[in-house]
C-alpha cells in the first residue's frame, strides 16, 4: 500500500513537471517547426515572417494581455492563491499552438493542440486553476493568432502584425473578422 501511495505521489509531481516543461518549451518547439518548414537557403528572410508572428503573437498574448487580465480580475486559485484567471501556463502552452493551426493547419497542430491541453490539465490537476481559466487561455490565444498569423500557403500580411519583405519591414493591421 505505502508503494502504491508513494508511487501515485512521485506521479502528480512527474505530470506537473511536465506540463511545465510543455508550457515553458512550447514556443522553442514552435519555432523550429517553423523553421523546419519554411527555411529556404535561396530566399533571404523567407522564414523570419512566421517566427516574427510566432514571438510578436506570444509577446501580445502572454505579456500584455494575459498579465493585465490577471492582475486586474485576480480570481482566487483553488488552492487559495491569488491570480487564477487566467491561466499563464495555458497560454503560453496554447498560443504557438494556435499559431500552428493557423499557419500550417490542423493536421500539423493536432499534436500541438494536444500537448496544450495536457499542459493545461496539469495545471488543474496541480489545483491551481480551474478549467474555465484554461478555457479562456485557449480563447484569447485562438483571437489572438487569428490576427496575427497568415498562412504559409497564402503568406498574404496577417490582419494585425509586423514581418519582413523585399522593401524591409512592414506593419499591417486590418480589423475585420
Amino acid at each position: 500500500m505505502l508503494g502504491l501511495v508513494l508511487s501515485s505521489g512521485a506521479q502528480a509531481t512527474t505530470t506537473r513537471q511536465m506540463g511545465s516543461w510543455l508550457s515553458n518549451n512550447m514556443m522553442w518547439i514552435a519555432s523550429a517547426h517553423t523553421l523546419f518548414n519554411e527555411y529556404d537557403a535561396e530566399e533571404d528572410w523567407a522564414w523570419a515572417n512566421g517566427l516574427t508572428q510566432l514571438h510578436a503573437g506570444a509577446a501580445v498574448s502572454r505579456g500584455f494581455v494575459i498579465t493585465r487580465l490577471k492582475r486586474n480580475i485576480d480570481k482566487t486559485r483553488p488552492d487559495g492563491g491569488g491570480q487564477s484567471f487566467p491561466s499563464g501556463h495555458a497560454a503560453r502552452s496554447y498560443y504557438p499552438a494556435w499559431y500552428i493551426y493557423h499557419r500550417y493547419g490542423f493536421k500539423q497542430a493536432a499534436p500541438y493542440l494536444l500537448a496544450a491541453t495536457y499542459s493545461g490539465y496539469t495545471r488543474v490537476d496541480a489545483k491551481r486553476h480551474y478549467w474555465s481559466d484554461i478555457a479562456a487561455s485557449a480563447a484569447i490565444t485562438y483571437a489572438i493568432s487569428h490576427y496575427m498569423t497568415s498562412s504559409a500557403d497564402d503568406p498574404a500580411q496577417p490582419k494585425f502584425g509586423v514581418g519582413f519583405g523585399g522593401d524591409g519591414v512592414w506593419f499591417n493591421y486590418d480589423w475585420r473578422w
